[in-house]
């Protein structure tokens, strides 16, 4: 894209949804986005769904076994939802000697 464009483009001019996007992000990032996908679909998530996967890992590799509700209360999320997050995932506590380790 030409600096020439760039000067001339003006969120109050562009059409929505563009403007909007413009006065979110700015008319630079804009251009970007649209130099580098435009013409693709991308879909963006809401804004609680993009730390969820770090949260729920964050959270599996804190959990003890017996700690639901602490972590429930660290993360403000409901027990119910902790209890999900670890379905299946076996706590690994510090010096715990397992069935299969050797002895």
């Amino acid at each position: 894209m030409e600096e020439l464009d760039k000067e001339l483009l003006n969120p109050d001019i562009l059409p929505e949804p563009y403007a909007y996007y413009a006065k979110i992000i700015g008319i630079d990032n804009l251009c970007k986005i649209a130099e580098k996908l435009g013409g693709t679909t991308i879909y963006i998530p809401k804004y609680d769904t993009l730390f969820k996967t770090i949260r729920n890992e964050k959270i599996k590799k804190e959990f003890n076994g017996y700690n639901y509700q602490d972590l429930a209360i660290k993360y403000n999320i409901c027990e119910r939802t902790v209890r999900n997050i670890c379905d299946g995932v076996v706590p690994v506590i510090d010096g715990q000697v397992t069935l299969f380790d050797s002895l």
